[in-house]
């Protein structure tokens, strides 16, 4: 788009929302997200439903009509990173050894509990046999000069370390060499002349077959644990229990999974309960903080008040201010949810139709339930992909000689590229993959909006096709966008972790703000990316372009979506706890009637914490439909007026909600639709 066209849309843009009596914060927000969208050079491209026809704004698109490819150049460009992605995968398990860091390596490069025919060095000490030899022993962990060997067993407390073969350098395999016995005079090393650890004995626990010595306030604390627990032997009491109810926990995930669709069920029907119910109790808490908060200042100022003035301690006072200044603190910000809470009434009514439009959805395409289970087995493919592949590249390192004659891995600056490389890719394909289920989700919610149900056909399958088909560039720009700066957050904590300590209190605090702020442009950048996939099923814009419309139209409707966004997310909270509840629950009934179990308060509480995270998987989907049918209905609000050549689509529920005019039109429409059809089928009887 040429830069003054582009600033020309940006001033209509602008002006529009200042003649809609938004705030002037929205439209400098909305320059800014056009601005990051023209930079980045991809909000050209044309689409198949045009947005302006004789003045107006187009019609509601034909939902089968012809489609076009957007965004062909981040397709191109995700194609080209993966394939740089399957090079290093190559690469790094063709030239990676993870072993090293699974069983450790001693100070001449062998690696522990294998044998190492390759010599890394020019020492006799490299290129041993260490089969047996699987743990790892430091002479001294905090001093990387000090001699790490290869031993069979951790030492323990009672271990004598002089001319103990089993720990020192000229035991088994090694031999003492003169690099490190002639600096046995360097008391950080702890080593003798000999060879041997001069440490005192100590604890040491295995960590990772390695032996990490612990101080002795520790070591006791861990002793009287171990001697506490070997003694009541709840381990394995709990063990035990895990064993006998591991079957049952999974039935219970099962039953959590039914137990959801029938919440999705009864929100479909009740939702007129549910909702006003929940507000009502929001009401009430709200005022019973800040009555609670006051009451409890006046009881304290009371007490403090018939207390002797010689008498009064100074915690009477303080707890008087901290009831008065929580007070001011809970008055002001509840106040300010009750106000939001009276604005929001009003636009309760929606909400319930929505929740009611969103359970039609569900039940006439039960499919779109499936597509968190196919999500999630792509997940964890691509978790485990990444993970085996980071371990190989990771271990992929130069042995070199160091001045005292011991093993130092260096990496390549080259490698650590690559390492980040893989990292963005991981995070790019996690994100494209739900941009891929919020995708065809909403595709399919869109086709049973626009075309109704009795003329569905296939919405998941032709969902499925348009993501593929059409749309995949486009979906890969959203998940790009979202990666970066999710790179760009591990990037930040990566550096906060080196300075640590090594600056002051100003620059962590500038830091940890920093986090703060790219952590809730995430979720800004999350929330605009599901709806402009919306719009990108509905009408196939390219990103940028729908982006931007989503963005508009949620503007317009800002307090639609408030209500939504508030008190629809609590309900579905709510509903993910009265699962994880009645699971809980008949989990502690079964195994208790059913089950020995010596603690079974740990196996319900897995099951709970199993049937949370069930709910919530299924009840995003149905956060999902809910988001698809506002945009439809508010798309279809703003295009269509009900005439015959303009018709509404939302059902009679969601018409409710429209303007008086565009409702009467649409019901002189269908009237006059009605009586043609009449006169059709008079003519045909009377021939």
């Amino acid at each position: 788009m040429p830069f003054s066209s582009l600033s020309f849309t940006h001033q209509t843009n602008c002006n529009f929302f200042l003649s809609s009596s938004s705030s002037s914060s929205l439209c400098v927000f909305h320059l800014h997200l056009l601005c990051v969208s023209a930079i980045m050079g991809c909000c050209g491209g044309s689409s198949a439903v045009h947005p302006l026809k004789d003045g107006k704004l187009s019609p509601s698109p034909d939902m089968g009509g012809k489609r076009k490819c957007t965004d062909v150049l981040f397709l191109l460009l995700f194609i080209v990173y993966c394939g740089g992605m399957g090079a290093i995968a190559y690469f790094s398990l063709n030239d990676g050894d993870p072993t090293r860091f699974l069983y450790g390596t001693d100070s001449f490069g062998n690696v522990c509990g294998r044998d190492n025919p390759v010599g890394l060095i020019n020492s006799t000490n490299s290129g041993l046999n260490m089969t047996g030899r699987e743990r790892v022993f430091f002479f001294n962990s905090d001093n990387s000069d000090a001699l790490v060997l290869c031993v069979e067993a951790c030492p323990t407390n009672a271990t004598v370390f002089a001319n103990n073969t089993a720990f020192c350098a000229f035991g088994g395999p090694y031999t003492a060499l003169e690099d490190d016995t002639n600096r046995s005079s360097i008391d950080a090393l702890m080593l003798d002349a000999d060879g041997c650890p001069t440490r005192d004995a100590t604890h040491f626990v295995e960590i990772l077959h390695r032996c990490i010595a612990i101080p002795d306030t520790a070591s006791t604390v861990i002793t009287r644990a171990k001697s506490y627990f070997n003694n009541n032997d709840i381990i394995s009491n709990v063990i035990d229990d895990l064993q006998q109810s591991w079957v049952t926990i999974l039935y219970l995930g099962l039953i959590a999974f039914g137990v959801t669709l029938v919440m999705i069920l009864l929100m479909g029907v009740f939702s007129f309960i549910v909702i006003w119910v929940t507000y009502i109790l929001a009401f009430v808490t709200c005022l019973g903080a800040i009555g609670y908060m006051w009451y409890s200042y006046y009881v304290q100022w009371q007490e403090y008040n018939d207390t002797d003035p010689s008498l009064r301690l100074e915690s009477q006072k303080e707890n008087l201010d901290l009831y008065l200044y929580g007070g001011i603190i809970v008055s002001i910000v509840f106040g300010v949810i009750l106000l939001i809470l009276l604005v929001l009434r009003s636009r309760l009514s929606l909400l319930v139709a929505l929740f009611k439009e969103a359970g039609r959805a569900i039940r006439a395409m039960p499919a779109t339930l499936v597509m968190p289970l196919l999500t999630f087995v792509m997940v964890i493919l691509a978790v485990l992909y990444f993970v085996v592949v980071y371990l190989f590249l990771y271990s992929i390192s130069t042995p070199t000689k160091t001045t005292i004659g011991h093993v130092k891995y260096e990496q390549d600056q080259e490698l650590v590229y690559m390492q980040w490389y893989h990292i963005f890719g991981f995070l790019w394909i996690i994100q494209l993959f739900f941009a891929i289920q919020q995708f065809i989700v909403a595709g399919a919610v869109a086709q049973w909006y626009f075309k109704g149900s009795g003329k569905l056909g296939w919405p998941i399958l032709n969902a499925v096709k348009n993501s593929f088909r059409y749309h995949l560039g486009s979906l890969a720009l959203g998940s790009m966008l979202i990666a970066l700066l999710q790179l760009v957050r591990l990037l930040l904590a990566y550096v906060q972790k080196k300075l640590k300590g090594r600056t002051g209190a100003v620059v962590d605090a500038l830091m940890k703000c920093c986090q703060c702020c790219l952590w809730l442009l995430e979720k800004f950048l999350k929330f605009l990316n599901k709806n402009a996939y919306i719009e990108i099923a509905i009408y196939g814009y390219p990103f940028c372009k729908a982006a931007r419309e989503a963005f508009s139209t949620l503007v317009r409707n800002a307090l639609r979506v408030a209500t939504i966004n508030s008190v629809g997310s609590f309900v579905l909270f709510l509903s993910r706890l009265v699962v994880a509840s009645v699971v809980g629950f008949a989990a502690l009934y079964w195994m208790e009637r059913n089950l020995d179990l010596a603690y079974p308060a740990v196996s319900v509480i897995i099951a709970a914490i199993l049937a949370w995270f069930v709910a919530g998987v299924f009840t995003s989907v149905y956060d999902l439909v809910i988001d698809c049918v506002f945009l439809c209905f508010a798309e279809d609000s703003e295009r269509n007026d009900g005439s015959l050549e303009r018709p509404l689509y939302a059902s009679k529920r969601l018409i409710a909600f429209m303007d008086k005019s565009k409702r009467q039109l649409q019901k002189q429409t269908l009237k006059s639709q009605a009586d043609t059809h009449t006169k059709v089928e008079t003519l045909d009887d009377e021939y």
